[in-house]
């Protein structure tokens, strides 16, 4: 069962191409900070790894020479933050997908990191341990071969974010295809609307809900809940009708779930006064 993709407005459109601008220049932006970060964040704890693995030796001495890098550290840290906060929020214009937002934030910021660890290679940032023993316990294990398993482990998780991102993305334009055939070739029936909640989800300026429907499926009656995201003034209410629409291969996982101009308040019930049903305005 899928929610309906719906056709793009021309506001809409407009919107995601400012936001693929605006993308443009976040990006490689946040990705810059979070390689400083990472950067940093080597020269900061390559001290504690030996510490660890060699003992107190020289790590006073060392540390207190990196105490201002730290600051700028934490300084990058910030902006890096904040710049992935406007990622998200651009990302889910830019996407049209709600999961996408943790999805490009998440690879940004692991894939700087990598990079500025993996960066700190050329520059002598880590170094040589005295002890060449890595046998100890577990933080010996990893303080002796933080140098490259730490850009290996934030690699991997880059890769897997920015995999799903983009899978994430591409299934809604297969559910776009799989509606249109559908629609051409497929039959709709009425199906209707059995209970209403708001998620507390504004997608777009526009509020989420989860809508319980009932319909008649191939083996029998069926009720299945999706979300939503709609303009206020088209909120869906209980007892409100949608339209079911089946794919030519009548199977459920072509049926989708259209919601119409009787699914809202105004044809529903004229006297209807929002609740639960409907969020406050933002």
């Amino acid at each position: 069962m899928h929610q309906l993709p719906t056709e793009a407005s021309p506001e809409t459109i407009a919107r995601r191409r400012r936001a693929h601008r605006i993308l443009t220049v976040l990006v490689p932006t946040s990705v810059a900070v979070w390689t400083l970060v990472g950067f940093i964040a080597a020269m900061v704890l390559d001290p504690v790894r030996l510490l660890l693995l060699d003992g107190l030796g020289d790590w006073a001495d060392t540390m207190s020479a990196q105490s201002s890098m730290f600051y700028t550290g934490i300084t990058a840290l910030c902006a890096g933050s904040f710049l992935n906060f406007a990622i998200g929020w651009h990302t889910t214009r830019a996407l049209s997908t709600l999961g996408s937002h943790g999805l490009a934030t998440t690879a940004i910021w692991t894939g700087g990191l990598a990079l500025g660890f993996a960066g700190a290679w050329p520059f002598m940032i880590w170094t040589p341990p005295r002890s060449v023993d890595a046998t100890g316990d577990a933080f010996s294990w990893f303080a002796y071969h933080a140098p490259w398993l730490l850009p290996a482990v934030l690699s991997m998780v880059m890769l897997v974010s920015a995999f799903l991102m983009v899978r994430d993305h591409y299934g809604v334009h297969s559910a776009v295809t799989k509606l249109r055939e559908a629609k051409e070739h497929g039959i709709v029936q009425p199906g209707t609307i059995t209970r209403v909640e708001f998620t507390n989800i504004w997608i777009d300026g526009d509020p989420q809900f989860d809508v319980t429907v009932s319909y008649l499926g191939i083996d029998g009656p069926r009720e299945t809940t999706r979300p939503f995201a709609t303009p206020l003034a088209k909120a869906p209410v209980p007892g409100g009708q949608v339209d079911v629409w089946y794919g030519p291969s009548a199977v459920d996982g072509d049926v989708f779930i259209e919601l119409t101009e009787r699914s809202s308040i105004h044809l529903v019930n004229p006297g209807y006064r929002p609740g639960s049903a409907t969020p406050p305005r933002a």
